[in-house]
């Protein structure tokens, strides 16, 4: 098999991503009540008192 890869000079000057890593960001915010208006329909859903 031939080999193919790149052999001349580094041509990356710096980071790709000009963002910041999004999973640094806080997405579970505990203090907020839950969105979800209607109750899941899934067996798991009615065992943390989704089902009545």
């Amino acid at each position: 098999m031939a080999d193919t890869t790149y052999k001349g000079p580094e041509r990356r000057r710096g980071p790709r991503r000009k963002k910041t890593d999004r999973r640094e960001e806080v997405r579970f915010e505990p203090d907020l009540e839950g969105r979800r208006k209607n109750r899941g329909r899934r067996k798991e859903d009615q065992l943390f008192g989704g089902g009545d």
